[in-house]
């Protein structure tokens, strides 16, 4: 089925400055379209080694600031998000970070839950938010490029919109290009002519001064490490990519191994963050089960703040960490805050297991390039 690009752009250009983000929910299972297997690029890609400065430590950003940061409240819409975003990428990009991280619900709580939802209209929301944030650096004196994983996506989003560029200084292009177009000879160009399966080569645009990657998947990733060594002054920012979700993958049959968190991954720094987490819990009294949940926001400089949901769209911040708490570690604290009159139970939620992820475990920080991605 092809993208509905036109119709879906039209929508969200409409209600983007005024829609509400009302309770936010983690991404579904399956949210982003499948990609085609790629190569690990193994000729092209070595150990992620920067070439850039060296970006400030914490130490370094007085403490005024990061305590007005950790104060941040969520944001109710999402013309507050994408500000909330940009002001934060900014100011990691001032500070010399190159790989950044924002990730937020891309559509209201409602409309990510509902299996209408299809990963064309979330992709198309990421597209529009994403050209929303871009046109902040924009007043900057910018020029943005707005990446899409290959030109076979590029040609939907282009048969769509009408354009590929969306806004002023803002351009929409493929990491990936087309074999004819990337041949540097006469046996490349015509393997890229006649061959479908040949992948071109992922080039830099070299009149870009920030990269915003959308819609990649797991697979894709590596394509994103090739072109910021092959460009790695320019800030690449990954937008709503569910990095958490592709640590998962790697290792597994078809996607990249898990040396790809080590070596590029944990180089990426988490400047803005609202993950929101389900859980529950049986009780031994009405109601009997408990539904409670929370959300994990970050705006850099700040710290990591654990929310705790009470009901109408509000949360309590519970704790702000330095450190990015581990998916169990957040669960925990979290469940610590609840106001439960079963002691029992709450005795029991307390001392639930806690385990971690492979990438959240301290005996493979030794493996990592960088420790940006949990600071």
């Amino acid at each position: 089925m092809r993208h509905t690009w036109s119709s879906i752009a039209c929508l969200f250009s409409l209600l983007i400055s005024q829609s509400t983000i009302g309770f936010l929910l983690p991404y579904p299972s399956g949210s982003f379209p499948m990609a085609r297997p790629h190569s690990t690029l193994s000729s092209q890609v070595a150990l992620f080694a920067t070439t850039v400065p060296r970006a400030v430590g914490l130490e370094a950003i007085p403490e005024a600031d990061l305590k007005a940061a950790d104060k941040t409240a969520p944001p109710s819409t999402f013309f507050e998000c994408t500000l909330q975003a940009y002001n934060a990428a900014a100011a990691a990009i001032k500070d010399g970070y190159k790989l950044l991280e924002v990730e937020f619900p891309p559509l209201p709580a409602a409309e990510m839950a509902s299996q209408a939802s299809s990963a064309n209209s979330i992709g198309s929301a990421n597209i529009n938010l994403a050209n929303e944030m871009a046109q902040y650096f924009v007043r900057e004196g910018k020029q943005v490029v707005i990446l899409v994983p290959d030109k076979d996506e590029l040609d939907l989003i282009e048969e769509g919109l009408g354009t590929l560029s969306p806004s002023p200084n803002v351009t929409i292009r493929a990491v990936r290009a087309r074999n004819s177009e990337s041949a540097d000879t006469m046996g490349e160009l015509i393997l890229g002519i006649f061959s479908r399966a040949a992948k071109g080569k992922v080039l830099p645009w070299y009149n870009a001064d920030i990269y915003i990657s959308v819609i990649s998947s797991g697979q894709e990733l590596p394509d994103l490490e090739a072109l910021h060594q092959a460009d790695p002054t320019k800030p690449l920012i990954f937008f709503n990519l569910n990095l958490e979700t592709h640590r998962g993958d790697l290792g597994l049959p078809a996607f990249p191994s898990k040396d790809l968190h080590y070596r590029f991954l944990s180089n990426i720094k988490p400047v803005y963050l609202l993950r929101t987490r389900q859980y529950a819990q049986t009780l031994s009294r009405p109601p009997f089960i408990l539904n409670y949940q929370g959300a994990l926001f970050r705006t850099y400089p700040g710290g990591y703040q654990c929310m705790l949901d009470t009901g109408n769209g509000r949360y309590r911040r519970v704790e702000t960490s330095r450190e990015r708490p581990a998916l169990s570690g957040f669960k925990d604290i979290i469940t610590q805050a609840l106001d439960v009159e079963d002691n029992d139970t709450l005795a029991s939620l307390r001392r639930g297991a806690f385990s971690k992820t492979w990438w959240e475990k301290e005996e493979g920080w030794a493996k990592e390039s960088s420790d940006n991605w949990r600071t």
